[in-house]
């Protein structure tokens, strides 16, 4: 499975809808935060797993286990929420293999 996405500029306007105070470096240290928090339990999933109203039920039932604080969790959600509705134009980019 390819490691989850790096957020890029055309994907802050997205996250701004949802969320308004997002930036492209709060979009990356989502993704930092998930990759060193979620992956010691279990394989990073890729975020176009889940719809963003998934992830934002998901997030709060794994962050009792990871021990993360409201604002990894809001982290988090940003960049999943975000990448989970990323334009299916490349796959490797929107954290999915080819075929």
């Amino acid at each position: 499975m390819p490691p989850p996405a790096v957020p890029a500029p055309e994907d802050v306007s997205r996250a701004q809808e949802r969320f308004p105070g997002a930036t492209l470096e709060k979009l990356a240290l989502g993704r930092e935060t998930y990759l060193t928090n979620c992956s010691g339990c279990h394989h990073l999933y890729p975020a176009r797993k889940h719809t963003p109203e998934e992830w934002a039920k998901t997030i709060p039932e794994m962050a009792k286990r990871a021990k993360l604080t409201p604002e990894q969790q809001e982290l988090i959600l940003t960049y999943l929420a975000t990448m989970s509705t990323r334009p299916r134009t490349d796959p490797v980019a929107a954290g999915r293999t080819p075929g």
